[in-house]
């Protein structure tokens, strides 16, 4: 849900944009989500222009726009509608991502291997092996703060425009 001042910033947004998607006399169909899908996957903030023809109540048809498409409902005037992208990750991504992590951290643990092996030879000084720890445990930060942004739930982009603004 989006609080008035993430609708504000998203009006603000929106108020260049040209309607990408236009609902007529059919009403909202398959074929209309599937383009306004699809635009929302492309754009993330989308407008929508509500035809004379389309015999559809325009906050009705916001919310059921909206509904079908996973996505937030920033503003409805006149004949037109702003609707922005909002995610949720599916347990799809949960293997990828684990598989993703090992292998990366594994590379970060053989690549450090690889400069202690040469510090100890010493073929490279302190600062140069230092610095390696440094961004070994920069990665593992980084890493164990993506999963707990993935396992916590990634609530969408209206709460993400909220912390961002909050800073």
């Amino acid at each position: 849900m989006l609080t008035g001042k993430q609708r504000r910033h998203l009006r603000a947004l929106g108020h260049d944009l040209k309607p990408i998607v236009q609902v007529g006399k059919g009403g909202i169909d398959d074929g209309l989500v599937a383009a306004l899908d699809q635009a929302l996957s492309d754009h993330e903030l989308v407008k929508i222009k509500l035809g004379e023809h389309a015999s559809l109540d325009r906050q009705q048809a916001a919310d059921d726009l909206a509904a079908r498409t996973r996505s937030e409902v920033a503003q409805v005037l006149g004949s037109t509608v702003l609707l922005c992208a909002a995610y949720s990750l599916g347990a799809s991504l949960w293997i990828p991502a684990m598989v993703l992590t090992v292998l990366s951290f594994v590379y970060s643990l053989v690549d450090e291997a690889f400069h202690w092996r040469r510090y100890v030879q010493r073929h490279s000084d302190r600062v140069e092996m230092w610095s390696h720890v440094g961004i070994l445990v920069g990665h593992g930060t980084l890493m164990v703060a993506w999963w707990a942004w993935l396992l916590g739930g990634y609530a969408g982009v209206g709460e993400t425009l909220a912390a961002l603004s909050a800073h």
